[in-house]
């Protein structure tokens, strides 16, 4: 019995492999780089099954992991925002529940769209949708888009009242 280096490069497809193949017969190294025994594609294949498994295996545990911790940064499990959210506040002493209409406030007006995700799976659409009837400030981007996507008019929402009562310097 003898051991050979080889390399599966070709076999492998994308993975430049190479390990250490173990033949089990009597066979000089010559005759072997000249006529692979029938067994070393059967080998390669399961080889590269194997790293397939493997591969699988490993993004659902990055997936189990993601979801585990739900992306969680902080001691009161607020899920991980985009960092330019709360840039004058501490992430980690903010509350979910406690300062809803802050958080709220932030995502629609400086959020990303996985923040808006974020919320939208935390909260749901109707607490959302009823903070933000109740806010004083919103860009009126923001104000289109909850009002569109929550199907309630644009004048149902307290920024629309006290944005029309507002007077501007220059109206443009």
């Amino acid at each position: 019995m003898f051991f050979r280096l080889i390399n599966l490069k070709g076999l492998m497809g994308n993975n430049c492999f190479t390990g250490l193949l173990a033949t089990s017969f009597d066979a000089l190294p010559v005759q072997l780089d000249r006529f692979p025994p029938p067994y070393i594609f059967f080998l390669s294949f399961a080889v590269r099954i194997i790293f397939l498994i493997f591969e699988q295996v490993k993004t659902i545990m990055d997936i189990h992991t993601y979801l585990g911790t739900m992306g969680k940064n902080n001691k009161n499990n607020i899920p991980a925002f985009s960092p330019n959210l709360f840039w004058d506040v501490k992430a980690d002493d903010l509350d979910m529940e406690q300062h809803k209409a802050f958080i709220v406030n932030r995502v629609l007006d400086y959020g990303q769209w996985d923040d808006w995700k974020t919320i939208l799976n935390y909260y749901g659409l109707d607490q959302i949708a009823s903070t933000a009837k109740d806010l004083r400030s919103l860009f009126p981007k923001s104000l289109a888009f909850i009002s569109t996507v929550s199907h309630i008019p644009e004048n149902q929402f307290r920024c629309y009242e006290l944005l029309q009562s507002k007077d501007e310097l220059w109206h443009f």
